[in-house]
């Protein structure tokens, strides 16, 4: 909604190649929402080693799958226990705002004390982190979502939460993520999400680009996200260049974003295009470095130990789980925090809105306290 342009570029474009990730994402969600209407748990469903086939891709279930899959599961499933009425991947069509106005809502739950309305999104993904915005700001896509449910379940809340479950990326707030708005909000977003699609299916729609490119299938093929990059690259950002804080501020925050969304939005494509049968010119697919496996560990330990290799030889020694492996497996959440201090990898570079409190830059500064 962002970008008015990018619908009809991505018409023009036709529909994108399913790539891997894209199909590990949907199988998740066909998984979670059969459990969550079976009542069954992720386990029970996609059992660790079996293999399941999406959208042409097969998977081999493992266990970082499966505890995903099933902390948003449990989630759901406290609301569910509780609200007076819910749903599971609920379809959205909101012709009174738009004829193109579809989706697909992961879950959501209604509490008709508190006229609240909680609606989820399930992130399956662990490349990049999903942010839910503040209030003022919240997440598009949910937000998208939110005006269409109403239209749809016919509920009329005060309150709205609205959710993002992400277990396989660490992120500061943590995997699951809500930030709540009012009717009054989703009134003026309707407004706005009304203007902007007229707009869209309009003449000649604006390509605007920001952080929405990460999420856009047509950003490869984007004439105003290409136009930015090569002016970003174009420019000098060499040590011995004379760049001001502002412009450098600028180019790390928003312009060097972009060229990675393009570059990854390149990348996909090419992937997906030549693994569906398109040939381009210069690149093919070949195999990723094997690793040797045993065809048979039960059979290849006998003829080992048949040929006279000692245990030593054999087998290594068991290694220390970590503490957040431990607490996964029932140690009690108290007697690590006694035993484990939190040790940071080494620092990073975020915008100012980033919760996390901000180190001291640099040796005079470490030093300004003792020489106080």
């Amino acid at each position: 909604m962002a970008c008015p342009g990018s619908v009809a570029l991505s018409s023009r474009l036709g529909d994108t190649p399913t790539n891997k990730h894209m199909a590990e994402g949907s199988l998740a969600h066909r998984i979670a929402e059969f459990c969550l209407r079976e009542n069954l748990s992720a386990a029970a469903a996609a059992e660790v080693g079996s293999k399941q086939t999406q959208d042409g891709f097969t998977f081999k279930i493992d266990q970082a799958f499966v505890d995903a899959v099933q902390s948003y599961i449990d989630i759901c499933r406290k609301d569910m226990a509780v609200a007076d009425d819910f749903g599971v991947e609920t379809k959205i069509h909101c012709p009174k705002i738009h004829k193109q106005y579809f989706g697909t809502a992961d879950f959501w739950a209604w509490f008709k004390d508190g006229e609240h309305l909680i609606v989820r999104d399930y992130k399956h993904g662990a490349g990049k982190a999903v942010e839910i915005g503040s209030a003022s700001s919240p997440n598009t896509q949910l937000l998208y979502y939110a005006v269409g449910l109403v239209e749809v379940i016919g509920k009329k809340p005060k309150r709205i939460t609205l959710d993002i479950v992400q277990p396989r990326l660490p992120h500061a707030d943590g995997p699951h993520r809500s930030v709540e708005i009012t009717d009054k909000d989703l009134a003026k977003a309707r407004i706005k999400f009304k203007k902007q699609m007229r707009i869209a299916s309009g003449q000649n729609p604006p390509l605007h680009t920001g952080s929405w490119c990460d999420w856009c299938p047509a950003a490869a093929a984007c004439p105003e996200l290409q136009r930015k990059t090569e002016l970003t690259a174009a420019r000098d950002f060499s040590p011995e260049a004379a760049v001001d804080p502002a412009t450098l501020a600028q180019a790390y925050l928003v312009e060097v974003p972009l060229m990675e969304a393009r570059i990854k939005a390149i990348r996909e494509m090419a992937y997906s295009l030549v693994e569906s049968g398109t040939q381009l010119p210069g690149l093919k697919l070949v195999a990723k470095r094997g690793t040797r496996k045993f065809r048979d560990e039960a059979k290849a330990l006998k003829v080992l130990a048949m040929c006279g290799y000692d245990n030593e030889q054999l087998y290594k020694e068991p290694a220390l789980k970590s503490p957040a492996q431990m607490e996964k497996s029932g140690v009690s959440k108290k007697v690590l925090e006694k035993l484990t201090s939190t040790i940071s990898s080494g620092h990073t570079l975020v915008p100012e809105s980033d919760k996390r409190p901000a180190l001291r830059a640099t040796a005079a500064e470490d030093f300004a306290d003792v020489a106080e």
